[in-house]
């Protein structure tokens, strides 16, 4: 398993995300060898808003979607506003009572906010984060080494 912490508004995260994300789905987990787990996470107030509407998209089977663009639309500081994440939530169809309900209400700011908690309590003070069947990989590092990474977990896996 790979648990994935990233910040919406880190660059090497969407860097990540864009780039070398969709290779190691591709590669690992459409086949089934690795389930990949995405812990929504913020550094900081400014991003947290993001995190807790990921998790609002995620009611509605969005979260991969809501997760994606909020990367590509990285660098536009409206996104960050109420406004700009129900305009996502928009963009991709979603119900936008339900959504803007679930923002409104911070029905997940808790489940964020533990998340963060249980990130600084295992060394994570920096995005993106990977822990690959419990090895901590700090970075964005190239596709080579998620797959030596994950060849190495794999094969320990398999020994057992």
């Amino acid at each position: 398993s790979i648990v994935e912490l990233s910040d919406y508004g880190c660059s090497h995260c969407r860097d990540f995300n864009l780039q070398t994300a969709g290779l190691l789905e591709d590669l690992y987990v459409n086949p089934g060898d690795v389930q990949w787990i995405v812990m929504p996470f913020a550094l900081n107030s400014g991003t947290f808003p993001a995190a807790t509407a990921a998790m609002c998209a995620n009611d509605q089977g969005q979260f991969e979607e809501y997760h994606q663009r909020m990367f590509e639309l990285q660098g536009n500081p409206a996104i960050y506003t109420p406004e700009g994440l129900s305009q996502v939530a928009s963009e991709l169809g979603m119900d936008q009572a339900v959504f803007g309900s679930c923002v409104e209400n911070a029905v997940y700011d808790t489940v964020i906010q533990e998340n963060i908690r249980e990130a600084s309590l295992a060394g994570v003070n920096a995005t993106p984060t990977f822990f690959i069947n419990g090895k901590k990989l700090g970075g964005n590092y190239p596709l080579t080494t998620f797959q030596e990474e994950i060849a190495s977990a794999l094969g320990a896996a398999n020994a057992q």
